[in-house]
């Protein structure tokens, strides 16, 4: 990869980390502000989901179409600094879902196509050690969003919570103007109408949608889990930066290991590292052990970081940003089912049986995991016989 291009996607990433160190440790506390049960929360969020998933996919299937990937980031970034900012003036908790959930879609918009520019530059051989370095420079600009946001809500009210993520979106806007499309030569033929992207694309596909659905409950029942305990919106928004602290060397060096050994034994250990969080958790009743548990949220970046490398080496370049954006819309899918139910499950029966059954979700998404070979893999093991 081009060290331009590089130094100019590690700056993105770095941004969309601080926007995720804002917004998902205080986004349902916002919405408890404004009146919300955690039924409702649940509710918002799962819609939510529906088109985080939908315009992902469309705009990637249309930048494959169009191969460009350029043009399309720039005017998303773009327009969600106006809905975001413009999602802060409502006061009740539908005016604010009109303008604040297509500004969450956008973002991962964002997420996909700098993810799949970083996949088409980035060698196959060197391809983990990329994304887990890009994934490792995000987990740092989320450090800086969660050690400074609550503290700055905490003293200039939530206004702070829109006005930090539409800066960043307006940096990335810019700095996606500075990016290249490739060489004509290098690029592929157009692509293929339909979604077929292989079997064991999907399979990846199901267990990282468990993953999300998990993922998801820990999203909305961390925060007033920890809310209960006793915890400021500070020490809330710290315990989500802890475990990115430990997870910058870790997520780079099972990058770089999964060119070696494969990217579906690194995800495997990952998925079942993610299942321990959810039932030490369930444990955890001070501050003390609600941080060092955190450690194991380190397993999400791993996730993302490899799964991406998972991804760009099974599908094919002319069609990377439809998969990628499959990829990242488990996000949306994981938050249509998990945020969904989190709220009655968490009224239901209580947050110590919700983390258990995150943490069970996370081990379906093992068993689907095993059934998979990606083409790196295949390649490794074909070399080894």
């Amino acid at each position: 990869m081009a060290k331009r291009i590089f130094l100019i996607l590690s700056f993105c990433q770095f941004l969309l980390g601080i926007i995720v160190g804002v917004v998902a440790p205080l986004m349902p506390l916002y919405l408890k502000e404004l009146g919300a049960a955690p039924v409702q929360i649940g509710y918002f969020i799962s819609l939510s989901g529906i088109l985080t998933f939908l315009l992902p996919v469309g705009i990637g299937k249309l930048s494959d179409f169009a191969c460009n990937r350029k043009l399309p980031l720039t005017i998303c970034s773009a327009a969600s600094v106006v809905l975001v900012l413009t999602a802060q003036r409502p006061t009740d908790l539908i005016s604010f879902g009109f303008f604040f959930i297509p500004f969450v879609a956008l973002v991962m918009t964002v997420f996909s196509l700098v993810n799949t520019i970083s996949g088409i530059f980035a060698e196959e051989a060197s391809r983990g050690k990329i994304f887990g370095v890009l994934r490792a420079i995000r987990s740092a600009g989320a450090i800086v969003g969660g050690l400074f946001s609550g503290r700055l809500v905490d003293l200039y009210g939530f206004h702070m919570f829109f006005w930090i993520p539409a800066s960043v979106m307006a940096l990335i806007a810019i700095a996606s103007m500075f990016l290249r499309e490739q060489d004509k030569a290098d690029r592929p033929e157009r692509v293929h109408s339909g979604l077929n992207l292989g079997w064991g694309f999907y399979l990846f596909i199901g267990a990282v949608t468990f993953f999300s659905i998990a993922d998801q409950l820990k999203m909305i029942v961390l925060p007033l889990f920890m809310r209960d305990l006793g915890f400021s919106l500070a020490l809330i928004t710290m315990a989500s930066a802890i475990f990115r602290v430990i997870g910058l060397p870790l997520t780079f060096y099972l990058g770089a290991i999964s060119d070696r050994f494969g990217r579906k034994n690194v995800l495997m250990l990952a998925f079942a590292g993610y299942a321990c969080y959810f039932f030490l958790m369930s444990l955890s009743r001070g501050v003390p052990e609600v941080f060092a548990v955190q450690i194991l949220r380190v397993t999400v970046a791993v996730i993302q970081a490899v799964g991406a490398a998972f991804v760009a080496d099974q599908v094919k370049q002319d069609r990377l940003g439809t998969g990628m954006a499959l990829f990242q819309g488990v996000v949306g899918r994981g938050g249509i089912f998990g945020a969904f139910r989190a709220g009655h499950t968490i009224q239901e029966l209580g947050m110590v049986k919700t983390f258990w059954i995150g943490g069970t979700l996370a081990l379906v998404g093992i068993i689907l995991l095993s059934f998979t070979r990606g083409r790196a893999d295949a390649d490794k093991a074909g070399a080894g016989r």
